[in-house]
């Protein structure tokens, strides 16, 4: 069944389901309670993964791309269905060039987490890289429609429009991403 929460409320729910906006409304499809903080003010500590996956994007940050590989791995071992890590290592992959390894986890990320406007823009990129602008520009559209603050996907979005000659599209785009943030780079391209 579905559960409407405000946005305020979803907190720790999101962590264990899958959480669709549909307006000003999340809508919860799946929620395990056994997930959920039995005493809501307890202050826990953070989990070995979550620490692990921490490093590992300070790593990724860093520039230390094996490094990184290497502790999005270990998070893994420990939970292999962990969406993040599985977008972070196709994001490395992406960065040095196998693209095709990158898809399929990205793929497979998206498959955990369909409406992770994240994990949707890094696919775009993925498709705009292999000259599938169609694709890109379909993908960070429903970035954008998940997330319309997002402004790194309205700036990809209005990029790829501009590639494929559709400058009024293309000029809306990037207007919007400048009205989220008017000092986002991308947006100026």
């Amino acid at each position: 069944g579905r559960v409407r929460v405000r946005r305020g409320d979803v907190g720790s729910l999101a962590r264990g389901g899958l959480v669709a906006h549909v307006g000003r409304t999340r809508i919860i499809e799946r929620f395990h309670v056994s997930d959920a903080p039995t005493d809501p003010g307890m202050n826990r500590q953070p989990s070995p993964i979550a620490e692990i996956y921490r490093d590992a994007q300070r790593l990724q940050h860093e520039g230390d791309l094996e490094a990184a590989k290497a502790r999005y791995l270990e998070v893994l071992k420990q939970q292999p269905d962990h969406a993040d890590a599985i977008h972070c290592l196709g994001n490395i992959d992406a960065r040095q060039g196998r693209l095709e390894d990158a898809e399929r986890l990205i793929r497979r990320a998206l498959a955990l987490e369909p409406l992770k406007a994240s994990f949707i823009n890094s696919l775009g990129n993925l498709m705009k890289a292999a000259g599938r602008l169609d694709e890109a520009a379909g993908l960070y559209a429903q970035a954008v429609q998940l997330q319309p603050e997002f402004v790194t996907a309205q700036s990809n979005l209005g990029d790829v429009l501009m590639r494929q000659g559709l400058l009024d599209e293309a000029v809306e785009a990037c207007l919007r991403a400048l009205e989220i943030d008017p000092n986002h780079a991308g947006a100026y391209n």
